[in-house]
């Protein structure tokens, strides 16, 4: 009797002790709330220094190293926009003087808006722009770390053909001109990389060609494209149906893979190389010259379409057109 006793009471002793909280590991991507309103529809985000620079609707947010909104300029009264990448890291915002035919750029460093320098390319060009019938817009360009910029440009004199101009930000007086075979519309500009800039054409005369920092041009391959990127001495680029191509000798050659990126949408980021397809964050991998795809985590993201993605501070960020959504550096890693 003693023992059952005894058997009760341990029974109703650990039948009463408190069960150990169970840990709920939350990481999903949230909505970060330094940016509101008609700012939450972003199409990039890019890391200058200590410094985060959202691009948005017509706004540009600054984030600090804390993840707090440090300040919000205004991108002027008319719609200033377009979700077609810009190239924001190259320090500064462009825009275009508001004319019927602009040919005169406005430079403001990002660190510093107040200050500005101009391209003043006269009256014979007009210096293209994306999203036109909003007002004012920006100019289709890239750029190199030094402040060197490739502009294209429609010439006025021979409205078949477009020109690029290269201009130096440190020398805004002198540019060279440099006469195309092609459209405007068939055209397109990709990046900076090794002392050249890239650029294809898909007119008559088709095919994939750099300009050097003197206005040098050359030809390295017959297939242009509208979209490539680099990562780590590979070149991505998309077809014309979204098919992904690879090249390992700087665009002289290229694979075609099985592989398709609708959206459209390759990013560079570090040392890796994403491409993002609505809610989608997929990296692409190259495992014995073949691609291979990484779907990562984008748990807290459903039914928004990812425009830009960046790496500030131990946080990623998203850029969506409904919001701007981090996640912990730690948390960032592939779908189980």
């Amino acid at each position: 009797m003693k023992h059952y006793f005894l058997f009760l009471t341990a029974l109703l002793f650990f039948s009463c002790k408190e069960e150990e909280p169970i840990e709920v590991i939350d990481n999903s991507w949230k909505l970060f709330s330094e940016v509101k309103h008609q700012a939450k529809n972003a199409s990039d985000c890019s890391v200058h220094n200590d410094l985060m620079v959202i691009r948005s609707l017509n706004s540009l947010s600054y984030i600090n190293s804390n993840h707090q909104l440090l300040n919000q300029y205004p991108l002027f009264s008319n719609l200033s926009y377009g979700y077609k990448k810009f190239p924001t890291n190259s320090g500064y915002y462009l825009t275009l003087s508001d004319d019927l035919y602009p040919s005169r750029i406005e430079c403001r460093p990002f660190l510093n808006l107040t200050a500005s320098s101009s391209f003043d390319f006269n009256q014979d060009s007009t210096i293209l722009g994306l999203e036109r019938q909003l007002g004012l817009y920006e100019p289709v360009y890239i750029s190199s770390p030094s402040g060197q910029f490739l502009f294209k440009v429609k010439n006025n004199l021979n409205q078949s053909n477009s020109l690029l101009v290269l201009a130096d930000i440190n020398k805004p007086k002198n540019y060279q001109r440099i006469h195309l075979n092609s459209k405007p519309n068939y055209t397109s500009l990709h990046f900076y990389s090794s002392g050249k800039f890239y650029y294809s054409s898909t007119d008559l005369d088709h095919g994939l060609f750099t300009v050097d920092t003197l206005g040098h041009v050359e030809k390295i391959s017959a297939q242009g494209f509208e979209t490539i990127v680099e990562s780590n001495g590979v070149f991505y680029a998309l077809g014309s149906s979204f098919d992904l191509f690879i090249s390992f000798d700087k665009g002289q050659t290229w694979q075609q893979s099985t592989l398709k990126a609708p959206s459209g949408n390759i990013v560079n980021l570090g040392q890796k190389t994403f491409f993002l397809d609505e809610e989608k964050i997929i990296e692409v991998v190259v495992v014995n010259n073949k691609i291979e795809l990484i779907t990562y985590n984008s748990k807290g993201m459903e039914g928004n379409a990812i425009t830009a993605l960046c790496n500030f501070n131990g946080r990623y960020y998203c850029a969506t057109k409904s919001g701007v959504f981090y996640l912990k550096e730690e948390d960032f890693k592939p779908e189980k």
